[in-house]
């Protein structure tokens, strides 16, 4: 899905490799530039968003991007290639690439099981050992 005709559009060798790698785990994969945006998605997750979440995500992105080199001062470990989020459902890779350019990678939770299982002892641990509270597990634990 893109926001106009002139939109980027996501590399096909990109969705070849990530396709062939994450196999059944892909959720979907967005390429944006300042103006425009496209998604490659499994059907499933084609069928969760409308255009104006799909924009919203986006736009979130976007802001993302413009603190990237303040991040990269500010930790003094290297140039930042890719942020991470995870949540109960998916894994989000994004890969800025400038001020308003990048890419988003969506994956289940599954894919990355090792992560996913470090993530859980981790809150599992915070829960009981610190002040910090966690209500519930993350429903890929469950």
């Amino acid at each position: 899905m893109a926001d106009d005709d002139d939109a980027v559009s996501v590399p096909e060798e990109l969705v070849t490799y990530i396709a062939n790698t994450a196999g059944r785990n892909l959720r979907g994969v967005a390429h944006y530039d300042a103006d425009t945006f496209a998604f490659e998605l499994r059907e499933s997750v084609d069928a969760a968003y409308d255009e104006a979440a799909l924009r919203a995500i986006v736009d979130d992105m976007r802001v993302q991007d413009r603190a990237k080199p303040a991040h990269e001062r500010l930790f003094s470990v290297g140039d930042l290639y890719c942020t991470l989020r995870a949540f109960d459902d998916a894994i989000m890779l994004h890969f800025p690439q400038d001020d308003e350019r990048g890419t988003v990678v969506s994956l289940l939770p599954d894919a990355a099981p090792q992560l996913t299982d470090f993530i859980y002892d981790t809150l599992a641990v915070l829960d009981r050992h610190s002040e910090q509270e966690i209500r519930r597990a993350p429903s890929w634990q469950r």
